[in-house]
């Protein structure tokens, strides 16, 4: 982890993961007294080409996942609503949202992205 404290607000870069030649982590940005957001960075560790990312959204991002292909899945938590994102080569989409996502459910594999929700499997191809 990396953390760097500027004047009012703070940056860190935690929960790297790595897939092949990808390595995806995310970047959250918490100013004092105002909810943070979070940043997917995915980049190929062997070229140092980041993919597209999507903007900061404002929340809390877990369960940060990452494919061989450089596909990255994560669940978004904000309020009461948790959402299933991810950031593939061209767009960063939002597969689901709901308050009953669990997000430990959270799985990528075999071109697809998998997760829990109402207690009901779901998935999505990527």
């Amino acid at each position: 982890m990396t953390e760097e404290v500027l004047g009012s607000s703070s940056k860190s870069a935690t929960s790297f993961r790595v897939a092949g030649a990808y390595v995806a982590y995310k970047s959250e940005e918490c100013e004092r007294g105002e909810e943070c957001t979070t940043t997917i960075f995915v980049v190929n560790g062997v070229s140092g080409r980041y993919r597209p990312r999507p903007g900061p959204v404002a929340g809390v991002a877990s369960a940060l996942r990452v494919n061989a292909d450089g596909v990255a899945a994560y669940i978004d938590t904000r309020d009461e609503t948790i959402a299933v994102r991810a950031v593939t080569r061209s767009s960063a989409l939002v597969l689901a949202e709901s308050t009953e996502i669990d997000p430990s459910s959270l799985a990528l594999g075999n071109g697809w992205i998998y997760w829990t929700e109402a207690d009901r499997p779901r998935s999505a191809s990527i």
